[in-house]
């Protein structure tokens, strides 16, 4: 390739068509660096066998009476106060997937009746709950959603 002032030169092909060569590769330089990155990212997804199983929990009732369960249990305690399921409204289930799991993990988000303060502090109080459950309905991890007052 060499230069000259009025025209650009390759292998004596100049002007428009020499454009025409450069879209073309630059098209097919993009289509193939597209290609190949795509398919190495579907490989790299095809590496996991498919899961072919169910999980447990599969209806959001289901889950509420799994977590219901384990109120019953007593693993429902939060600032040293024991809830009972008399005292949740249940609001909302959340199912989460981890990327290398297709078992959920699973959250109960419920409203407390009647607010339970929160020791040392006379403004503050909470007013609802999110437990997240284990793959065997036990409650691994509570969240307590505090207000001021």
């Amino acid at each position: 390739m060499y230069f000259r002032a009025d025209r650009l030169s390759l292998d004596g092909v100049t002007g428009p068509m020499r454009s025409d060569r450069v879209r073309k590769c630059m098209v097919l330089v993009v289509l193939l660096t597209s290609f190949f990155c795509s398919s190495f990212a579907a490989a790299h997804i095809l590496e996991r066998p498919p899961f072919t199983g169910q999980y447990r929990y599969t209806d959001p009732h289901e889950a509420v009476e799994v977590f219901s369960k384990a109120v019953s249990r007593g693993e429902l305690v939060v600032f040293g106060h024991r809830i009972e399921n008399s005292m949740l409204v249940p609001l909302r289930v959340e199912y989460v997937y981890e990327l290398d799991s297709a078992v959920p993990t699973i959250k109960v988000y419920s409203r407390l009746k009647n607010p339970i303060s929160v020791p040392g502090s006379d403004t503050c109080k909470v007013y609802s709950l999110g437990a997240t459950l284990d793959a065997n309905g036990t409650i691994v991890e509570i969240e307590s959603h505090v207000r001021t007052e």
